[in-house]
């Protein structure tokens, strides 16, 4: 399923907002228990008392309260999956969809994945909607799904844009224990250095990799890139980051012995991270 661009029929009702169904979780009756029982059985109330809680500003706060909806009322969870991915697609809005899926969380399986996937790297996913896919997907996704999601974007099958340049670099799992899954960020944001024609930009994914990637800090292609960007960036640039490009440039070739990584898109396609390998783990 992918998000639709058809704009945000919830943000209409706006302060029209009534507060039935405002919150689940007060005392009630069990005449009104079995009345809102009985009113989420059909799938539009459903979706519709969904969609004023999330208006309001409500959200389930953790995955616990999704079950204790479930068991009250007697919702089954697909019927709250599908009512909440409704919801999603309708989102143009990043804070309602961003409450949406974060109700979806208690739902963390490959079908969850699948949509976050698909509203990640979706042609019609509005850039609100698709960062937050992006921060959740890329925390789920194993090392090749990882790979593939870069080759999405770097193959110029969805635009590499500010903002989702933006949501990768947020969602980069520093603490990253998984030797594959390391690697395919590893391999996927050389790439993107390498394609990156703003010196900004690149500064920026310069920075991440100095950190995260010793072998590309001390490589050739490293000193290349600089080079490149170097002659983009003015003499006078205030840099957020510690260094300026031409500090970097002069700091790497002072290095004694330099080191070789691949840069190169072809080879991050042919990267089979599917296969199990010897000795992975931490």
């Amino acid at each position: 399923m992918r998000i639709r661009g058809i704009g945000l029929c919830v943000l209409l009702v706006g302060n029209a907002v009534s507060q039935e169904w405002a919150d689940f979780f007060a005392p009630r009756s069990e005449t009104e228990i079995a009345s809102w029982a009985a009113d989420f059985k059909n799938p539009e109330k459903l979706k519709e008392a969904l969609k004023k809680r999330l208006l309001l500003g409500h959200v389930f706060p953790d995955n616990k309260s999704i079950p204790a909806f479930k068991d009250k009322f007697g919702v089954p969870d697909e019927s709250i999956r599908v009512a909440l991915q409704s919801i999603c697609q309708e989102a143009t809005d990043k804070a309602v969809y961003f409450n949406s899926v974060e109700a979806m969380s208690a739902f963390v399986d490959e079908q969850m994945k699948q949509f976050l996937s698909e509203a990640a790297t979706g042609s019609t996913t509005q850039p609100g909607p698709r960062q937050v896919a992006i921060w959740k997907y890329l925390p789920l996704a194993d090392a090749a799904e990882v790979r593939d999601f870069f080759v999405h974007f770097l193959t110029g099958k969805a635009k590499f844009d500010e903002h989702v340049k933006l949501a990768v670099r947020q969602s980069i799992p520093y603490k990253e224990t998984d030797r594959q899954k390391r690697e395919a960020f590893t391999a996927s944001l050389r790439v993107a250095a390498a394609q990156e024609a703003d010196w900004k930009e690149f500064q920026k994914w310069d920075w991440i990799l100095m950190d995260w990637d010793k072998d590309y800090e001390s490589s050739r292609q490293r000193v290349e890139l600089l080079k490149k960007h170097v002659a983009s960036e003015p003499a006078d640039a205030e840099s957020h980051q510690i260094t300026t490009l031409r500090d970097r440039l002069a700091q790497c070739q002072s290095r004694a012995t330099f080191t070789d990584v691949s840069t190169n898109l072809a080879d991050l396609i042919k990267l089979d991270f599917r296969k199990p390998q010897a000795n992975d783990g931490p």
